[in-house]
């Protein structure tokens, strides 16, 4: 008796991505409330991913954009099942220059570099810092997220990679008041200038 044979192919599994953010920002002055998803704070990542060894890259600096309720990217990468390991690194937002360091260089979660720092609502036009700032409502923070290991067994369970940003600005706040022997006296500041941080 010879039965119908079933060869059960297992499809290809897209990597995808999930996320997780705290506190709105630790930039902004009201928004203090608690929310699960970085697409609350940006609408934007960009990931490095590499398999096995550090010179394997799967991801080099692609970015990932939140749309339809989805992180998505492209062109679309697939676990490669013979892979023990994936090493994922990711940032946000997609905007200026963010430079993975060298894994065995990186110190106290140093992870990265970012150069061209301008932080801005989208709504405002203006690049001066002091005018970007003015009257923003929600201001932009950077946000980075701890390195993500996937090991096999996850790889074949087809699980989302899930990155957990955290926020690294934070809100600094001057006050200047004039001696009470100036009482009487106007006072111009000229600068203000912050220094050994």
């Amino acid at each position: 008796e010879v039965l119908n044979e079933v060869q059960v192919q297992d499809e290809a599994q897209a990597i995808g991505f999930s996320t997780y953010a705290g506190k709105v920002t630790r930039a902004e002055n009201s928004y203090e409330t608690e929310v699960q998803g970085l697409s609350n704070h940006h609408e934007s990542f960009i990931v490095w991913g590499y398999k096995n060894t550090t010179t394997d890259y799967v991801f080099n600096a692609v970015p990932v954009a939140y749309q339809s309720a989805a992180w998505t990217y492209s062109p679309t990468k697939y676990w490669d099942k013979a892979a023990k390991t994936y090493d994922f690194y990711a940032a946000a937002p997609n905007n200026g220059v963010w430079v993975l360091n060298q894994r065995t260089d990186a110190q106290n979660d140093d992870y990265f570099t970012y150069s061209n720092l301008e932080l801005k609502d989208e709504t405002h036009s203006s690049t001066a810092y002091q005018e970007s700032f003015k009257t923003l409502t929600q201001n932009k923070d950077l946000m980075i997220a701890s390195p993500k290991q996937v090991v096999q067994y996850q790889i074949l369970g087809h699980e989302k990679v899930k990155f957990d940003f955290n926020h690294i600005l934070s809100r600094l706040n001057i006050t200047v008041k004039k001696d009470g022997s100036l009482a009487g006296e106007d006072v111009v500041l000229g600068a203000i200038s912050v220094n050994g941080l």
